[in-house]
């Protein structure tokens, strides 16, 4: 999903066969798809209509590369056409939101897939446990030139119950992309798996599959991009008999701005390890799955608060202090019909950890408060009312965003001794 390509084919509208248009897709990761006709479907204005409605389901396109594959596209946008007054043809332009590879579908809502995997570049250093190990002989004393390289996989695969018919699951893969007689070359990773009791639709595995990106991004600190992404159906299999599996069908759709994604070349500097959590692992993706609407929000503003800036701003700020304000309001407070002012409710959430964790005992209350009243009315300053700015203002949103990560580790179930081992060694 990081490298950009193209397909050339023919494309046709699912209920108009016999009208196929010659075109050229064009897939950049961090842009939207641009599918280029020679010219345009007959029946294009009773089969798109834009916008779309809520709950309607979007116009879909469907092609066959110059192999035979099949794809489906989503579109969602068209309009831009481009006159090309040297030949008797126009050019057009469908913008696409998601490409499959490998399969016909004829609704974005249709429950077919039984399975979905993913992976990202981080996740084997975040786990931080590699299959594949080399071993240096000793002869007669000495080290030896000779090495053993060995696979060992564990058979114990990470297997999670995540809730609603869904199970997770964390593999171990390795493989030789390239091998010769001179060199040999071995990828280790780890592919996440997320299989269904019953039959579900595209949308609710992307759902999982961001869902459990979202967590990576927390514990590395940084935001992930997606390198892969297929689906696995049992309606769609190849081969026949004991030869049988299910087929493979990839994914591809605009993700965030290259800029965000992680340095692949930085030395790992993340926010906690899997050996930290390891024996609670399971019960924390359990719950992190199961955070609902009360939730996501301050979710969000934490996702948004670690993502790679050209320069820090006030909103930076503001959204750490919503978030928290939001936490204390639905996580902590004993008597939500109580009004509470933003000091209080800072107060009380430092509290909570303010014995064992000296991190947070520094944290400027009446500062913060006095700063988020002015950066979000924007009046007049007043002598006697210390607001800050610039590098200590970068410095107190940073403070803050400790403390809202606290609270997350603590509602996943995280005590204070664990979640202050985690602060003192990253």
């Amino acid at each position: 999903m990081e490298e950009e390509f193209i397909i050339e084919g023919q494309w046709w509208l699912p209920d108009n066969l016999a009208n196929k248009v010659s075109g050229t897709l064009h897939y950049k990761p961090n842009q939207l798809s641009d599918l280029q006709l020679f010219d345009d479907f007959e029946s294009r204005d009773a089969n798109f209509k834009f916008p779309f409605y809520k709950n309607a389901s979007p116009p879909i396109i469907f092609g066959n590369d110059v192999s035979g594959n099949k794809i489906t596209l989503i579109v969602v946008g068209y309009g831009r056409v481009q006159q090309n007054y040297l030949s008797s043809f126009s050019i057009v332009h469908y913008k696409i939101q998601y490409l499959f590879k490998g399969i016909h579908i004829e609704s974005i809502d249709y429950k077919t897939f039984n399975e979905v995997e993913f992976e990202f570049d981080s996740l084997i250093s975040w786990v931080n446990l590699y299959p594949v190990a080399l071993s240096r002989l000793i002869k007669d004393g000495k080290l030896s030139t000779d090495f053993t390289l060995s696979y060992s996989r564990s058979e114990d695969n990470l297997i999670i119950d995540i809730n609603d018919g869904f199970v997770l699951s964390i593999i171990a893969h390795a493989e030789c992309p390239e091998h010769n007689v001179k060199e040999i070359k071995v990828k280790q990773t780890y592919i996440i798996s997320i299989k269904s009791s019953v039959e579900t639709d595209f949308y609710t595995f992307l759902k999982k599959c961001h869902r459990f990106q979202s967590f990576l991004n927390i514990a590395t600190f940084q935001h992930n991009q997606f390198q892969s992404i297929k689906l696995y159906s049992e309606q769609h299999s190849l081969g026949e008999g004991n030869n049988k599996f299910l087929k493979t069908i990839e994914v591809f759709f605009k993700q965030s701005s290259l800029e965000n994604r992680a340095d692949k070349n930085s030395t790992p500097s993340y926010f906690f390890f899997y050996d930290q959590i390891q024996e609670l692992f399971p019960k924390i993706l359990k719950k992190w799955f199961g955070f609902d609407e009360k939730m996501l929000p301050i979710l969000q503003h934490l996702m948004d608060s670690i993502q790679k800036k050209e320069a820090f701003r006030s909103v930076d700020f503001l959204i750490v202090v919503q978030a928290l304000e939001g936490f204390q309001r639905r996580f902590v407070d004993q008597k939500p019909n109580e009004e509470k002012n933003l000091e209080s409710r800072l107060k009380s959430l430092i509290y909570l950890f303010s014995k064992d964790i000296i991190d947070l005992r520094g944290i400027d209350t009446k500062t913060t408060v006095n700063s988020r009243d002015y950066y979000s009315h924007f009046y007049n300053k007043e002598e006697n009312m210390k607001i800050i700015e610039g590098r200590e203002l970068y410095k107190l949103t940073s403070e803050l965003r400790k403390l809202l990560v606290c609270c997350l580790l603590r509602e996943l179930g995280l005590d204070n001794n664990k979640i202050n081992l985690i602060l003192q060694s990253n």
